[in-house]
């Protein structure tokens, strides 16, 4: 395999305990990429497009390669750039365009999102992920040969929802300083209202249909299934000015799960005014809380 056209860099193997230049090993030499091997690499010894020697890839399987006539993948290259956000401003179009490019190699994701990897994202509260955390996030990129490597062929991932979270970025930028951050923006108003109608084709809002609950009849809220020890209930979230996102519990029958034909303007008017403006308070001069909903967006 190949296909990358850039000059050529030499693979430079690491040694045990050493540490990248952007985090305290000095000058890094010109025209050349680092490789670490899995068993005693740390951390601190990697960055954007170092690579990673793969235990899978053991020496017995090479000849066997080569007599084949290919070239052995053994090496897992961390990013050097990210495509972070903001979603539902054209991220999955830019990453479909430049994992087409011949020297770009796209992360791989769950098996539900195979295009998204969300691993900054996916830690417990935020917190830092666990020591050995680098071994797992670089196995989720494609395999490559020295060749490749050398070649320049470069990984890369796309996770919109980094943008979101305050300390992604943070984790990131403590395992890979050097690494890009792409970062797409579209008209505030309709980016919003598209997410909305992203969400409520997965079921994520919901119409209040009682007034026995804190949420007044016909706001439009946040949900998710299970609530607590009940799963037969349902989250209801609303946005509190002290506490953040709180959520209380519901009947099914209490709700009205919106779906894609539903999540209309009204619909997103109502969930603005009542989930966000409403815990923010009135804007100056809004006395009636009127003025419509927004037209018809484009999803």
């Amino acid at each position: 395999g190949g296909g990358a056209t850039g000059a050529r860099v030499r693979l430079r193997d690491v040694e045990c305990g050493a540490r990248a230049p952007a985090k305290g090993g000095g000058e890094r030499p010109k025209a050349s990429r680092a490789v670490v091997d899995a068993e005693c690499g740390e951390a601190a010894a990697v960055d954007a497009s170092t690579c990673v020697r793969d235990p899978a890839g053991s020496p017995w399987w090479r000849p066997l390669a080569f007599l084949a006539g290919r070239r052995p993948r053994t090496l897992r290259c961390f990013p050097s750039f990210l495509i972070v956000g903001s979603q539902k401003a054209a991220t999955g179009t830019l990453s479909d365009w430049l994992a087409a490019h011949p020297s770009l190699r796209r992360g791989i994701g769950p098996p539900d999102h195979r295009n998204e990897l969300h691993f900054f994202d996916s830690a417990v509260s935020n917190a830092a992920p666990p020591g050995d955390a680098w071994r797992r996030y670089a196995a989720r990129f494609p395999l490559l040969s020295d060749a490749e490597a050398a070649a320049g062929v470069q990984t890369f991932e796309k996770s919109p929802s980094y943008a979101r979270f305050p300390n992604a970025p943070k984790l990131l930028a403590g395992l890979l300083p050097s690494a890009h951050v792409v970062v797409t923006l579209r008209d505030p108003v309709d980016r919003a209202y598209s997410a909305f109608s992203h969400h409520a084709r997965h079921g994520a809002f919901a119409k209040i249909e009682t007034d026995r609950l804190a949420a007044p009849r016909g706001a439009v809220r946040s949900v998710a299934p299970g609530c607590d020890v009940r799963s037969d209930r349902i989250r209801i979230f609303s946005l509190d000015q002290r506490r953040g996102y709180v959520h209380a519990c519901a009947r099914p029958r209490d709700v009205n799960v919106l779906d894609a034909a539903s999540a209309d303007a009204d619909a997103f008017d109502a969930y603005v005014r009542a989930a966000t403006v409403a815990a923010l308070g009135p804007a100056p001069g809004d006395d009636d809380g009127g003025g419509g909903g927004p037209s018809s967006r484009p999803a």
